[in-house]
């Protein structure tokens, strides 16, 4: 398999994600961090710079890193 510099993104299974899943509990900030990129579909830098003050009124407030 290729690195991600060498333009080849490996994309997980449903089985993988289940397996995942299944090992971190909800609440946890393994599951958490995996939720954010899983269904927000942001950069882990921007990911990473998340708080709970972005979240409000049923939405998450995101900056991009690279373009603001």
């Amino acid at each position: 398999m290729k690195t991600f510099l060498e333009g080849e993104w490996y994309m997980w299974t449903d089985k993988e994600i289940a397996a995942y899943e299944g090992r971190w509990p909800i609440g946890s900030v393994a599951r958490m961090a995996f939720a954010l990129l899983l269904f927000t579909g942001q950069r882990m830098s921007d990911v990473s710079r998340m708080a709970w003050s972005d979240v409000g009124n049923g939405a998450i407030r995101v900056v991009r890193g690279k373009i603001g």
